[in-house]
């Protein structure tokens, strides 16, 4: 039991998750991040196929989402941006393994797909029901861009299903 629990310690500083920097996740919203980058992701010259774009900074947020209780395992070219930061910031590549499933989420009409930790999962599907609102602690990653599409990557580090109206 020591063991595990040091292990997910190590996992949780690793991706920089611990309990006290939850507080650097400041309020706001997952469009405001998406609209603050989107031109720059487009921009891709036209000798360039696609655009894949890893953030220096990760704009840690607690935005208030709908929970739908739809999952899938992730995207690959969420899969493949969450390798290129990990590489990026020289992580662990263990981390990658962590995030399997990606859940929807709502922000106002937008759909967001967003990888949980595997660790949140049961916890999620317990605590959240379909339709409620909720506040997830996120990353960005970053996004890419290619054959006209547009992906962005925000990770899931934390949830909150007890969110009040303030």
């Amino acid at each position: 039991m020591r063991r595990a629990a040091l292990v997910v310690v190590l996992l949780l500083r690793a991706t920089g998750l611990c309990a006290q920097e939850f507080a650097r996740y400041n309020p706001g919203t997952l469009q405001e991040v998406t609209a603050q980058h989107d031109s720059a992701v487009r921009d891709v010259p036209s000798n360039i196929a696609e655009q894949w774009a890893v953030s220096a900074d990760d704009f840690a947020r607690r935005v208030r989402v709908t929970y739908t209780s739809q999952h899938r395992p992730i995207d690959p070219v969420r899969q493949e941006l969450l390798r290129q930061w990990a590489r990026s910031f020289k992580r662990d590549s263990s981390i990658i393994a962590i995030f399997q499933n990606e859940y929807l989420f709502h922000e106002g009409q937008v759909d967001y797909w967003l990888p949980v930790q595997n660790i949140l999962e049961g916890p999620l599907a317990q605590e959240a029901k379909p339709g409620q609102t909720i506040e997830l602690y996120v990353m960005f990653i970053g996004a890419h861009f290619g054959r006209g599409q547009l992906t962005w990557l925000f990770i899931v580090n934390e949830f909150d299903a007890q969110v009040t109206a303030k």
